[in-house]
């Protein structure tokens, strides 16, 4: 019986030899023939199945046998096995009992007439009570699930390779190929595009890379993301569980096998995220309004483009949208062209994102933002408008929805970056001709401190460093500046370097937020212990300014204020301490940057020279007092506290040394 029902078209009468079976309109039209309802799983249907019976001019026919019988559904109906009977409206009706499971469910209405035997298909969408309320929470809880799988397997592989990151970064951008090709990787990494993208922003404000480096280190990002969307088009989603399994053991191992496994299990959190959402729209996906939606929607090219591209830009994921797109290609709910217009919308919003982040930044953080958003614009209209040459590409290589999907989004992206890359020049040009240079930031402000990549530890800490250091440059033009004031007695610069203390204090406040903010968070060893010793150093830089501004300055002040003169050794004696101190300044200025144990061991040592030198000094101005030397005996208390506190500051320089090297 079940062939001859498959030839049979919903919504369509069949007639047969004089009679047919017809689903039940009102007088306006309307089907009241209770097909395609939304039933409660184990209870009776609200609606009766009505089937009306006619002869071939269209009139109802009184008295025909009809029989109701389940024909397919994930569990079997129970219905009377009884024959029914038309009534003066040609009309049969029936009613039964749901049972516990929800699904599609196919009853099936027949009649022998005279020998004529005709069919009538009726499909049940079966749902539990409270259905939309489950729908919506699973929907949104695969979202988060989804979201989540791919930060954690992002952290995990971020975790894996470390310091590596940073340098990988740093290294592999010295021609457009190695920065290409890093792009792919670390974007695969991030798990994001836009993740990169917003790094990139950083990394350009910060001076680390150039806006030339970061056009090709974007190209490949652009083809980088479309490896997690090739990994989701595997249909693997019943096996998600078991592939957080495999991920949970590997988390419990010794040694760097335990990030690897967070990125295993990761990715089983975002099949398993599929799966949850695929068995939400299951019970629905058939249900008339639902499809009837995406019937609207699939032709409605413009409004999926604008909902994929407001998506993508809220979540910061392109992989969400296109695997949801995936999901609803997969269940035959979204034609494949329809969703390829969502992995249009998805490529255009995830560069939206660090277009929004470069806003505040610099003009090379913007030409960087910039230059991602044109090069997806261009991509995204010229797919557009030749989308039947692309689909007919991408159709020949795959016959599963999903891998077309996939295969599209990474066929135009591979397309595109190698136009582009061999184009980055020119195209660097253009976007500095678009994004003109402004003036760098206020000495006040912070310049590599970005909130946006604390996610990125590594990337973070290297930022944190390169303020820091940035903060010993404001530190050793104070010192400079202290030996002209010595050698000049300037009052106005004598206040300039008293002023420059606040911008010190202001940056290290600054600075230990966000280390603090860095390390707050679950982070490997390495970035912790360099995390602790770069508080220390800048609480020593915070040290030494203090000592500038409250100590030598207002000793000089007092010399100033009071008319007040050093003799002339005596003079020479402190800038000469003072360019000892400036040496060791500069060597710790080196350490930091190195962290190079044979600085570090150079640095320690002129503890000890400094000492000695404080000694010298201090005996030297008690033999001119016992030579009764005027302005040495006028001035004899300023003159050993500033020798006093430039040794001071020689000892704080020393202790960034110590810092580091026991860290090393």
């Amino acid at each position: 019986m079940m062939k001859r029902i498959l030839f049979l078209i919903f919504f369509l009468p069949v007639f047969s030899y004089g009679i047919s079976l017809n689903y039940t309109t009102s007088a306006t039209g309307k089907d009241i023939s209770g097909n395609n309802q939304i039933a409660y799983t184990n209870a009776i249907i609200k609606r009766p199945l009505i089937v009306t019976i006619t002869d071939s001019t269209g009139k109802p026919i009184k008295g025909v046998p009809v029989k109701f019988t389940f024909s397919s559904g994930p569990e079997l109906i129970s219905i009377p096995d009884t024959t029914l009977y038309s009534d003066n409206f040609g009309n049969v009706k029936i009613y039964f009992k749901i049972p516990t499971s929800e699904g599609k469910y196919t009853v099936t209405a027949f009649s022998n007439y005279n020998g004529n035997s005709v069919y009538l298909d009726f499909t049940i969408n079966a749902v539990k009570k409270g259905w939309l309320l489950i729908l919506i929470i699973k929907v949104l809880g695969g979202f988060a699930l989804f979201l989540f799988g791919l930060k954690f397997s992002a952290n995990g592989l971020k975790r894996y390779a470390g310091e590596r990151l940073k340098s990988f970064l740093w290294t592999y951008t010295s021609n457009p190929i190695k920065a290409y090709l890093a792009g792919i990787v670390l974007t695969f990494l991030l798990q994001s595009s836009t993740a990169l993208s917003v790094m990139l922003v950083s990394l350009t404000n910060a001076g680390l890379i150039s806006f030339f480096q970061s056009i090709a280190v974007l190209l490949g990002a652009a083809l980088g993301t479309t490896l997690t969307v090739q990994i989701i088009a595997f249909n693997i989603y019943d096996y998600a569980l078991l592939i957080v399994v495999l991920g949970f053991i590997m988390m419990n191992l010794k040694g760097r096998i335990h990030y690897i496994g967070r990125g295993v299990f990761g990715f089983g959190v975002i099949f398993f995220a599929i799966s949850i959402m695929s068995g939400a729209i299951y019970p629905v996906k058939n249900m008339p309004w639902f499809t009837n939606m995406f019937l609207t929607l699939k032709d409605q090219w413009l409004w999926l483009f604008l909902i994929s591209f407001v998506i993508t830009a809220l979540v910061h994921s392109s992989a969400l949208t296109i695997g949801i797109a995936i999901l609803l290609a997969l269940e035959n709910i979204l034609p494949v062209t329809s969703a390829f217009i969502i992995v249009l919308g998805a490529n255009l919003g995830t560069s939206s994102t660090a277009l929004l982040a470069s806003i505040p930044a610099d003009s090379e953080s913007r030409r960087t933002a910039v230059s991602n958003f044109i090069f997806k614009l261009i991509m995204v209209l010229v797919v557009y408008f030749t989308l039947n040459f692309f689909t007919r590409l991408t159709v020949s290589l795959s016959s599963n929805p999903g891998r077309e999907i996939a295969n599209f989004h990474t066929l135009i992206n591979l397309i595109f970056t190698l136009i582009f890359l061999i184009f980055t020049k020119p195209y660097a040009k253009l976007i500095k001709l678009i994004v003109r240079s402004e003036k760098g930031k206020p000495e006040l402000e912070s310049k590599y401190l970005d909130d946006k990549i604390i996610d990125t530890p590594e990337i973070a800490m290297g930022n944190s460093q390169r303020e820091i250091i940035r903060v010993g440059d404001i530190i050793g033009k104070m010192l400079k500046d202290s030996i002209v004031v010595l050698e000049t007695y300037d009052n106005e610069l004598r206040k300039s370097v008293a002023a420059k203390d606040d911008i010190v204090d202001n940056l290290v406040t600054k600075i230990t937020r966000y280390i603090t903010a860095i390390t707050r968070n679950e982070t490997s060893e390495y970035i912790s212990s360099k995390g602790i010793t770069l508080l220390y150093i800048v609480d020593e830089f915070e040290n030494i300014g203090d000592i500038i501004s409250k100590s030598l300055m207002d000793e000089m002040n007092k010399l100033i204020k009071g008319n007040l003169s050093l003799s002339e050794e005596g003079k020479n004696d402190l800038i000469e301490f003072f360019n000892f101190v400036l040496e060791t300044h500069s060597l710790a200025m080196n350490a930091i940057v190195t962290w190079d144990i044979n600085l570090v061991n150079e640095l320690i040592h002129r503890r000890v020279i400094g000492v000695e030198k404080l000694n010298y000094l201090h005996k030297k101005h008690l033999e001119r007092i016992g030579k009764d030397i005027k302005p040495t005996i006028d001035t004899s208390a300023i003159h050993l506290d500033m020798i006093s506190a430039i040794e001071r500051m020689n000892y704080h320089f020393v202790r960034i040394g110590m810092h580091i090297k026991d860290s090393l």
